[in-house]
């Protein structure tokens, strides 16, 4: 066990040295499956192409072990890009550091560490198991934290994955689920974007009086949305939402003419476009 956790942590450092923010993962992409080649893993790259919205060029690591017998077919599922570096970081994020059981690092929950699981868990099963009955199919996916979480999406669309009996996604719910570690989560909410888009009146900053501002008409809005009443489902918990960018202005000393916000809104079994509760906001349709 000392061995396979040193291994684990070396693993980790490594992938979480690559800076791989969603949408530019082709380093940390090709990392990982030199890493699962070298150890005589099967391996494959799964080239994709996005062209409804982002135009974006993806690729995801995929495998699978077969057994000599059909059995039951367990998938296993990781992304290996993070989000945006941000600041206010106290350690070097692409660095790992350990203090006590815990170690730090841009991507070492989401997820790095339970891509590192995966990789760490299925070389130690070729090396031990010769012989069962059924497949293991695994893949490390790309743009999980970008805005449609393209990469495993496309395993769907591409028909790569299937007809699975078992999945385990090693995003520790520990994290996200206030549930003490260890733990496992039965499921995960839902999310989805939409953008809402506010069109006021221009008139010089001198006299706001003769315009409509969009912006404080976005502003206005934006609180009243964080009113919002959230379904509980009894193992997903509550819904949300964030306002996750917001734009408008830009012109020289004149009251904006437009204004722009987009939500990020986590949903839950039982929740649609009908039945999710939005409070009453002052006339606004």
């Amino acid at each position: 066990m000392k061995d396979i956790r040193e291994r684990l942590i070396k693993l980790m450092s490594s992938l979480i040295e690559i800076y791989s923010p969603y949408f530019e993962e082709d380093e940390i992409m090709d990392f990982a499956y030199g890493w699962l080649k070298s150890r005589k893993i099967p391996v494959a790259y799964h080239r994709y192409f996005e062209g409804k919205v982002t135009r974006f060029n993806g690729t995801n690591i995929i495998g699978s072990i077969r057994g000599r017998e059909k059995g039951p077919r367990i998938y296993l599922n990781g992304h290996l890009d993070t989000v945006t570096l941000t600041e206010g970081w106290t350690k070097n994020p692409l660095k790992a550091s350990i203090e006590g059981d815990r170690l730090y690092g841009l991507g070492a929950l989401d997820m790095k560490g339970g891509c590192a699981a995966i990789m760490v868990a299925l070389e130690e099963f070729i090396r031990n198991v010769k012989d069962f009955r059924g497949e293991i199919i695994y893949s490390l996916v790309s743009d999980e934290e970008g805005p449609y979480g393209l990469g495993t999406d496309a395993l769907i669309l591409d028909k790569i994955i299937g007809n699975i009996d078992f999945s385990i996604v090693t995003e520790p719910s520990a994290g996200f689920s206030q549930k003490p570690f260890p733990c496992v989560c039965l499921g995960a909410r839902g999310g989805y974007n939409y953008t809402v888009n506010l069109y006021g009146k221009a008139s010089h900053a001198a006299n706001p009086e003769l315009g409509i501002d969009s912006i404080l008409d976005a502003s206005k809005l934006i609180c009243e949305l964080k009113k919002t009443q959230f379904q509980k489902d009894p193992i997903l918990g509550k819904g949300s939402l964030v306002v996750i960018e917001i734009a408008g202005g830009g012109a020289a000393a004149s009251l904006a003419e437009k204004a722009s916000f987009t939500v990020f809104r986590h949903v839950v079994r039982g929740e649609d476009m009908v039945k999710i509760t939005i409070p009453p906001m002052n006339g606004y349709q």
